[in-house]
């Protein structure tokens, strides 16, 4: 009777005896199979749906195999268009790299040149000025001495006014002790 139900060729009455066997009611085994049965029923597939779907498998995964087959030359041919974009730009910065590193040297070397031209400026500027004091110390030395010897002539014409006046109080005294 499940069977007629169903339509397939499922043992249900087999089923039905397994499940009493080990405890089922009957009502409750029919009803267990008639249950899942239909389910299982009408669900099962023949030998030829296998088939079938083994040659839709199989197209399915050709058309797979030939889809990712394009996206993979896709894919090379994008990276490829990429590295070769990539190489022209490192071409380029490099390029202008060059470019920026060469007037960098260039202005490094005339300031070089401009801080060399300042230097060899004040080292003159330095020896005029050496020069200059070597020629105070000339004078100074020439004034020094000067300076001792209207010292010298002074201290001598001052110990010579203080004798002569010496003499003359020395005078002076005598002739007052004369006088009184």
């Amino acid at each position: 009777m499940i069977e007629a139900m169903y339509g397939m060729g499922v043992d249900t009455l087999k089923a039905a005896r397994a499940l009493e066997k080990v405890g089922f009611e009957p009502a409750q085994a029919e009803a267990l199979v008639a249950a899942f049965g239909g389910s299982v029923a009408g669900g099962a597939a023949t030998r030829e749906d296998l088939r079938d779907l083994r040659s839709a498998n199989r197209e399915d995964n050709r058309a797979l195999r030939g889809e990712v087959a394009v996206v993979r030359t896709e894919l090379k041919e994008e990276i490829a268009e990429v590295r070769t974009e990539l190489k022209e730009e490192i071409a380029e910065v490099r390029t202008e790299l060059k470019e920026e590193i060469a007037e960098l040297r260039s202005e490094m070397r005339a300031e070089f040149v401009a801080v060399r031209g300042e230097i060899a400026e004040v080292r003159k500027d330095m020896n005029a000025m050496k020069a200059d004091i070597a020629d105070l110390k000339t004078g100074l030395v020439k004034v020094r001495s000067g300076c001792h010897d209207d010292i010298k002539s002074l201290k001598a014409q001052m110990y010579g006014l203080l004798l002569a006046q010496a003499t003359l109080i020395v005078g002076l005294v005598v002739g007052l002790q004369r006088l009184l």
